[in-house]
């Protein structure tokens, strides 16, 4: 089977759609997971996310899906509009992302394969407003760069952090003028239209060597804030991939990478999904592939994680703990009640 089979658009789906086969693995045999609406006001696709189980590998993907163009559109003019007010964006990034960077830059740098030294090439791939390499830059010295496709989040980047920033998008090719040590892919490969293809380029870009950290949300993970009711927090449009500790680590070997750390990073970036953390290394040889769950398995897990979310004494402490670290959304829950 073809490695990247091609993208067949769909009349009937509009122009903006399109169906996809597993990047994983080629192949076009798929097991339905779910259906869910789709409430985003600026959304411009089809009114419900599809996601597939692939029946040969155990890839979770959206299939159809908006074009390379649609999203690209999406991101630059519609997906973090809510935040492009300075003082309001200030204020969240110093409360959550860079807390959130900080705690994970701990854990992280020591599972690394050796130290870094000072002056290590590191990047950062859709690194966003810039607060994982200003984070990294509090303790740490090293050339850093990011990549970001977001015109306004690139500028603030590069002003409060004063990092170098590319705008590029990942989609295609990632061409930089010098190889990495260290690149980070921390909540963006579950938004891109071909995994495989993605880490094939970062592995390019990486030196002989050169490690490779991803963040990713865990399907078969999800925290008791979601139940039946509220899946479009996980199932969502703007993930094209939902992965497992077995597809993450072969997606990577598939592209020719040593996967030297593979396990559950716990609650690090989303408050709805348990993360997964996969440490990848260029040393110009791929590992054995890991043997992922049957499609069936992988329905049943995630469904019984859900049904399991339905209790109430698993489902309430969640929620207070919630509420007490995020008092601002409890006050807005309280003020959207009272207005009823």
């Amino acid at each position: 089977m073809p490695d990247h089979p091609g993208i067949n658009t769909l009349p009937d789906d509009g122009p903006t759609m399109e169906r996809v086969a597993c990047k994983l693995c080629g192949a076009d045999r798929t097991l339905e997971l779910i259906r869910e609406p789709i409430t985003h006001v600026n959304w411009q696709g089809k009114g419900e996310c599809r996601a597939v189980i692939c029946e040969a590998c155990g890839l979770v993907y959206l299939s159809p899906r908006l074009t390379r163009e649609g999203y690209n559109d999406f991101y630059t003019h519609n997906f973090s509009a809510h935040a492009n007010d300075p003082a309001v964006l200030a204020e969240l990034i110093d409360r959550k992302y860079l807390p959130e960077k900080r705690r994970l830059l701990e854990k992280v740098l020591p599972m690394l394969d050796g130290p870094l030294p000072d002056d290590a090439e590191v990047l950062d791939i859709g690194c966003g407003y810039g607060e994982l390499l200003g984070a990294y830059r509090e303790k740490h010295g090293a050339r850093l760069t990011g990549i970001e496709l977001g015109e306004y989040a690139a500028k603030y980047a590069t002003d409060r952090f004063g990092v170098d920033i590319v705008s590029m998008d990942i989609n295609g090719p990632i061409r930089m003028d010098r190889n990495f040590d260290l690149i980070f892919l921390i909540a963006v490969i579950e938004h891109v239209l071909d995994p495989v293809e993605v880490f094939r380029e970062i592995r390019e870009n990486l030196k002989p060597d050169g490690q490779l950290v991803v963040l990713t949300p865990d399907l078969l993970d999800v925290t008791p804030l979601i139940t039946s009711a509220n899946l479009g927090r996980v199932i969502k449009p703007v993930h094209t991939y939902y992965f497992t500790k077995e597809t993450l680590a072969n997606t990577g070997i598939k592209a020719g990478l040593a996967c030297t750390h593979i396990s559950s990073a716990g609650k690090r970036l989303s408050t709805t999904q348990n993360d997964l953390l996969a440490i990848f290394k260029n040393t110009g040889e791929a590992s054995s592939p890991l043997t992922p769950p049957k499609a069936d398995e992988i329905k049943k897990r995630f469904f019984e994680n859900i049904r399991h979310n339905e209790c109430p004494w698993v489902r309430l402490p969640c929620k207070a703990r919630f509420y007490l670290e995020n008092p601002s959304v409890f006050f807005k829950v309280l003020k959207r009640r009272f207005r009823k």
